[in-house]
């Protein structure tokens, strides 16, 4: 068996793009022949009572539709009619990256109807058809071009429609909708995404515009002047261009929480372990003073992650005037609150105030992005007096000899024998471990 100590960074070695050529078919969404809308559980009418929707009998049964079941939207005249007017809907299965275009087949009983859709990932991206719809109670199919509006490289997880998008509004608008298909395009490559950027500079040098920051006294946070609520950057410290700052002071009976995020746009992690950051003060800083972090997404309930002490995951505390880089396994943080289940629409990572010293502190941040590794390798995710890596079947501790015991989450004993040189072989599947040795104990996550 090849047994290879495997540094922090050959560990994280990032993959090489793949693509998704082979992976993907066109399908189709919804047909209404089941007399259900099976894509979704609920569908969301906005603003309430604009339309009365009916799963029907197709009205035109001719030319490219002669199917039995449509989806009728007739409009109500509210008073307060909105053009945008229609539903959204958050996905069962959610629609892969890769897929190039939807077409719809849709019907109008007057002249100007037209629909505009939205694809929700990681927030509203609202656009017409490529072409308008020119016909009048006769079948067409809109064609919505996914890669013009890039999102063919997102995981889309929600749909809204908005059936008759037109100014003047027509308060009797009566429109059918039937087959919703999700087209595939060989032609169109989407690369696999081992690295997704959070941060690594801010477009303004003082300030992160897609951030924000609260505090609660007695505890401080410092903001950027003219700019409350934001986090401010810097460039006399930082790694390339601009860096933020944090410099709090965390009191008793205070509080404080600041998030940083990629201009508030969710972010899939599923196939995501680590989040990675590089982070430097300008003193020694103990690792137990360092801030709480947690990941918040743009929809669910809870939408925040439970929190993970920073710390955590340094071997030792904070050098003065050193980039450290911080790996922190993901498994980490979704542990933290089980409840949390929407890692497909993250969209920022917040610090907060954990160790309540009431001394000030500094700490700047840059390059912060998640990351795929390239195999199961792992770092130790709480290293208390040693260093631990899984991979490839063998547990690698230093130098460490002697008993080893592997528990679960449970408490559950796993496994146990004796590491020689550090070395032990064992078959490990997916999940969190603990491992106790005579010279320290450590977590592990195993991807």
């Amino acid at each position: 068996m090849k047994k290879v100590f495997l540094s922090i960074a050959l560990a994280l070695t990032i993959s090489a793009g793949m693509s998704l050529r082979a992976q993907l078919a066109s399908f189709v969404l919804e047909n209404f022949e089941n007399n259900t809308v099976g894509f979704t559980e609920q569908v969301n009418i906005n603003p309430g009572a604009s339309f009365d929707v009916a799963i029907v009998d197709n009205p035109k049964k001719a030319g490219i539709n002669t199917s039995n079941k449509v989806w009728e939207w007739k409009r109500y005249d509210t008073g307060d009619n909105q053009i945008w007017a229609g539903f959204y809907s958050q996905l069962k299965k959610s629609i892969p990256r890769g897929y190039a275009k939807i077409t719809i087949k849709y019907l109008r009983k007057n002249s100007t109807s037209q629909m505009r859709i939205n694809c929700i990932a990681g927030g509203n991206n609202e656009f017409l058809a490529e072409a308008p719809a020119s016909k009048t109670n006769e079948w067409e199919l809109l064609t919505f071009d996914l890669v013009k509006k890039d999102l063919h490289k997102s995981k889309i997880t929600g749909l809204g429609l908005q059936p008759d998008f037109y100014t003047p509004i027509d308060a009797k608008a009566v429109v059918y909708i039937d087959d919703i298909e999700v087209i595939y395009d060989p032609s169109v490559v989407v690369e696999e995404e081992p690295v997704i950027t959070l941060f690594d500079n801010s477009a303004n040098n003082t300030y992160l515009d897609a951030s924000w920051a609260n505090v609660q006294a007695p505890s401080t946070l410092k903001a950027p002047e003219g700019k409350p609520g934001k986090i401010p950057c810097t460039t006399a410290v930082s790694r390339s261009g601009n860096a933020l700052e944090l410099t709090w002071k965390s009191a008793s009976g205070g509080s404080w929480a600041a998030i940083a995020t990629n201009n508030w746009k969710g972010k899939d992690l599923l196939d995501k372990n680590f989040l990675r950051l590089w982070i430097y003060s300008p003193s020694a800083l103990a690792k137990k003073d360092l801030p709480q972090i947690y990941l918040e997404a743009t929809s669910g309930n809870p939408n925040k992650t439970g929190k993970v002490k920073l710390g955590n995951y340094l071997n030792s505390d904070l050098a003065a005037k050193t980039w450290t880089e911080v790996f922190v396994p993901l498994a980490d943080i979704w542990a933290a609150n089980a409840s949390f289940t929407n890692k497909e629409s993250v969209k920022g990572v917040f610090f907060s105030q954990d160790q309540a010293d009431n001394v000030e502190h500094t700490l700047y941040i840059d390059d912060i992005a998640y990351l795929k590794a390239k195999n199961s390798s792992v770092r130790s995710s709480k290293l208390e007096a040693i260093s631990v890596y899984y991979s490839d079947n063998t547990l690698f501790a230093g130098n460490i000899n002697g008993k080893v015991q592997i528990f679960d989450t449970t408490g559950r004993n796993i496994a146990e024998g004796e590491l020689i040189n550090g070395i032990f072989d064992v078959t490990l599947q997916k999940g969190i471990y603990f491992v106790s040795t005579q010279s320290g104990n450590a977590k592990i996550v195993v991807q």
